[in-house]
């Protein structure tokens, strides 16, 4: 049976660069289906026809279906993903910002998907995810709902301590989980290699050794002043640079700040971590994922929205069974869960 994936915000800067990933993937069979959503205007419709046109210049040999839905109540689909809404700009900075900017979309698009026939997986890529996941959760069950933020942050995070091991990122597993945001949780219990190799195995040791006690908050500040320097004086290859000194657990709070002082989002590691989860999804293998999901203590008794290692198959999502966190993590975890509620709550009021 074919598969169907639509993309609410498919005309966006992540929307169009998912569609891109997906169509160079092999998540995708022929006859398979990706149903593109955009706001309805004709400008939104004029770009996803034009959008489409590309797409199938580049990669009809994927025979890959793709079509056009001028509306949500007219969908019929196996997966969602909310890639609408704003982004951080100059004129939002903050998570706050971008809550109360989308917040009303969020409650929208939740309400109308409620009313819609099926019940689809989401994937939600919109910021706050925390608090699209919230929403979209109570209206459409927890189970159905993940967000990707920990899926790009655990990549982040496996990308840095690759980096500094010499080692290609394939080779590393680590996980991020809590908030995407300053209440992450950079799980050093999870960082380990897919190769038996005592020399790379060796360094690793070294490498948490040196690290995983590090206090994050204290570099992260300390960093992003000298960073704040580098950028306004136009040095963005020295910031980069200086990104390779210090703790990985650190590097991926404070790195996404010089990239998004530039192009304000990150399009492709974003649609890469959404597309690893949509494999994951369609393959169904109990290969471990992360993301943010609406908890009710089957996650060392967290309640609320966190982001937690995960196995995800259509038909929703299960706590991952590979993930053992030490006592002190779990006790950030629920630190970050605590934080997490309170600005829910407060950008709902």
């Amino acid at each position: 049976m074919a598969l169907r994936v639509a993309i609410v915000g498919a005309g966006g800067a992540v929307g169009s660069t998912l569609l891109m990933h997906m169509l160079k993937s092999s998540v995708l069979n022929p006859g398979d289906e990706i149903i593109l959503l955009g706001r309805g205007t004709p400008e939104s419709n004029g770009r996803l026809y034009a959008t489409r046109m590309d797409l199938l210049d580049a990669f009809d040999e994927a025979a890959v279906r793709l079509t056009i839905c001028a509306s949500i109540e007219h969908l019929c689909t196996d997966i969602v993903v909310i890639a609408a809404g704003q982004t951080i700009s100059k004129n939002r900075r903050t998570r706050r910002d971008l809550a109360h900017a989308n917040l009303p979309l969020f409650e929208r698009l939740a309400e109308r998907f409620r009313k819609s026939a099926g019940c689809p997986l989401f994937l939600v890529v919109s910021n706050p995810v925390e608090l699209a996941v919230a929403i979209f959760a109570a209206h459409l069950g927890p189970e159905k709902v993940i967000g990707i933020g920990a899926q790009q942050d655990s990549l982040r995070f496996a990308r840095a301590i690759a980096s500094q091991l010499g080692v290609h990122r394939s080779l590393v597993r680590a996980s991020v989980l809590g908030e995407h945001g300053e209440a992450m949780v950079p799980m050093w219990s999870s960082v380990h290699l897919t190769v038996d190799d005592p020399e790379s195995t060796s360094r690793l040791d070294a490498l948490k050794a040196r690290y995983e006690r590090t206090n994050i908050k204290e570099e992260a500040a300390m960093t992003r002043k000298r960073l704040e320097e580098l950028i306004s004086t136009h040095q963005l290859a020295e910031a980069y640079e200086l990104m390779e000194e210090i703790a990985p657990s650190t590097r991926i709070m404070v790195e996404p700040f010089i990239t998004q002082s530039q192009i304000h989002s990150t399009p492709n590691a974003t649609a890469n971590a959404t597309l690893e989860i949509l494999s994951a999804a369609v393959v169904a293998d109990g290969r471990r994922v992360h993301g943010q999901v609406q908890l009710s203590g089957q996650f060392h008794d967290i309640h609320g929205v966190c982001g937690i290692p995960l196995e995800v198959r259509l038909n929703g999502w299960l706590v991952s069974s590979q993930s053992q966190p030490t006592s002190a993590e779990i006790a950030e975890l629920r630190a970050s869960a605590g934080a997490i509620d309170a600005a829910t709550k407060e950008w709902q009021r």
